[in-house]
């Protein structure tokens, strides 16, 4: 039997780097990955990017939701049946071609059904796309997957733009597909923008963030664990006809007798009924599930000493000097994407400040919620949200005009925190003296990270020990502030 072999993303543009070196999902380009785009996620993070995911897909959902309580059918048909299907991902489960079952045309119409009817809806339970998997018969996660999808897309679009400007990705003028308009409250018909095109077929890439294996919220672990558990607890404290005593006198109720009451039995319509009696059991589960979560693209899942090992083989490799600076720039960035993600996110190369007057070589959302990026994002003084990286290819020392170079393109909206990239010096301790002058002056604090620095955090990771490069970062730093 024929197989067709699968192609990544990364191999058909070149690249030459592993997906624990990219910040977005290495697709198959002609197949699809069984991953989702979930809502939840942006919902969970504060960084811009995030949250502006989050504010389209509020503005979208309740614009639906006020049209079908305002009895706007036509209107509210309208704006679901744009959501077709998102090929352009290659995420979700594949059906023989690259194309997913969206949720236009009669499935639109299905939706509508659905939504009109619900009571989640119509008491306001169901408070953005997320919530519809918990509690609306006939939306799964592959469904919310291909809403979410649809909303952003134009936020897609933009990402993808920027990690194609970043590896070098050729980019052809293709129709961007339909864009959600929170200013009009309808979708438009989208222009030309530039894409990577694969057989004349525009590519989106998702940023590895937010996809996952299975949505964070579940309504079959929901009730599965959470409401028949509250329920074990409430019969057993009634000593309902529910209880069981055993031969030696203790008492118990069994998950199982639980769902198999009539009155208790798994459907969205329950669920939405017992979280509308006790709010307080889904305030909880997404509390928990909210503390838990993780991407479904962990760092962790890849075989990190190959990866380690590799890039440090790569590292020694590049000579010194402006022959190789672009190899130099473009490793570092598969670098610092390998040793910081999920803390570090989205980097964008010579990303313009002052009015395009000044260059930054790489810059990076700051989106941690721990450690040491999250301590830096935080302090009142450092406030650095985005990080911006300068990569030194040089023969000889950093000095004091790399120094003031980073230092000038600090403010307050992107913080006062950078990190210098090189290859060595003659005089180390000098440099960590001078980036501690610039500290104590108030201009900024500046990290340099040399090969020896890379290498050893690198050498951590391939050592099983990636929790120890969080503390070097810590000591680098206070070095500088101390």
């Amino acid at each position: 039997m024929f197989s067709m072999k699968r192609i990544r993303f990364s191999e058909y543009f070149g690249l030459n780097k592993s997906q624990a070196e990219l910040d977005f999902v290495d697709i198959f380009i002609n197949d699809d990955i069984p991953l989702y785009i979930d809502p939840y996620v942006f919902k969970l993070r504060t960084d811009e990017w995030s949250m502006d995911c989050n504010d389209l897909i509020v503005d979208f959902f309740w614009t639906v939701i006020n049209a079908i309580k305002n009895k706007r059918t036509n209107y509210a048909k309208t704006l679901l049946e744009q959501l077709g299907e998102p090929r352009e991902t290659h995420l979700g489960v594949s059906r023989g071609t690259t194309a997913g079952k969206g949720v236009s045309g009669k499935q639109a119409n299905d939706l509508y059904k659905r939504l009109s009817a619900s009571r989640a809806v119509s008491s306001g339970k169901v408070t953005d796309v997320s919530d519809c998997e918990l509690m609306i018969p006939g939306i799964g996660f592959d469904k919310v997957s291909d809403i979410t999808t649809n909303i952003i897309r134009d936020k897609l679009i933009s990402y993808t733009q920027e990690q194609c400007r970043l590896h070098g990705i050729a980019m052809r003028k293709i129709p961007s597909g339909k864009i959600w308009s929170p200013v009009e409250k309808r979708w438009l018909n989208g222009s030309y923008v530039e894409l990577p095109v694969y057989k004349g077929k525009r590519i989106i890439l998702v940023p590895k963030y937010c996809v996952v294996f299975k949505m964070i919220l579940s309504s079959r672990e929901l009730y599965n664990k959470d409401i028949v558990e509250y329920i074990q607890a409430e019969q057993l404290n009634a000593m309902t006809s529910l209880v069981e005593v055993l031969k030696n006198g203790k008492r118990r109720v069994t998950k199982k007798r639980i769902k198999e009451h009539p009155d208790y039995r798994m459907s969205k319509e329950f669920i939405y009924a017992f979280c509308d009696q006790h709010p307080e059991v889904l305030e909880q589960y997404k509390q928990r599930k909210g503390n838990d979560a993780t991407t479904a693209i962990d760092i962790n899942e890849v075989n990190e000493r190959v990866v380690a090992e590799a890039l440090m083989d790569v590292l020694s490799s590049i000579d010194m000097g402006a022959e190789q600076a672009s190899r130099y720039h473009t490793l570092s960035v598969g670098v610092l994407e390998f040793l910081f993600f999920p803390h570090l996110m989205f980097p964008k190369k010579e990303h313009e400040v002052h009015e395009g007057r000044k260059r930054i070589d790489i810059t990076f959302n700051n989106a941690s919620k721990e450690g040491f990026w999250h301590q830096i994002r935080t302090t009142p003084n450092i406030g650095a949200s985005m990080i911006m990286v300068e990569c030194k290819n040089y023969t000889r020392d950093i000095k004091n005009p790399e120094l003031d170079q980073m230092s000038g393109r600090f403010s307050h909206q992107r913080g006062w925190f950078g990190m210098i990239m090189c290859r060595g010096f003659d005089d180390k301790n000098l440099f960590i003296q001078r980036c501690k002058d610039t500290a104590s002056d108030g201009r900024g604090i500046i990290i340099c990270l040399d090969d020896t620095d890379i290498k050893t955090m690198l050498q951590l990771v391939a050592d099983g020990k990636r929790f120890e490069v969080d503390k070097y970062m810590i000591n680098r730093y206070q070095q500088i502030i101390s």
